[in-house]
């Protein structure tokens, strides 16, 4: 997805963890994605729920992580 067509609103999941992302849609609550990178490694994991498992992935930048949740959790919503 392109950075005009966000579909999530990121945020730090925690204050003090700035390399740890929770991105959430406004009209679907139960809808969350995240991105990290755990202490020590190069590469951005992410991971997208619903009441079930939607999707997961590993990205060498913050953005490609992003980027891949979003598009996981877009197929998933045209899949509803």
């Amino acid at each position: 997805m392109g950075e005009d067509r966000k579909l999530l609103t990121w945020r730090r999941t925690w204050a003090d963890t700035p390399n740890d992302g929770l991105g959430i849609h406004p009209d679907w609550p139960d809808l969350k994605a995240r991105v990290y990178r755990q202490p020590g490694g190069s590469r951005w994991l992410w991971f997208v729920n619903e009441i079930a498992f939607i999707g997961r992935g590993i990205e060498d930048s913050n953005d490609a992580a992003k980027s891949a949740a979003e598009d996981a959790a877009a197929a998933w919503m045209e899949r509803r």
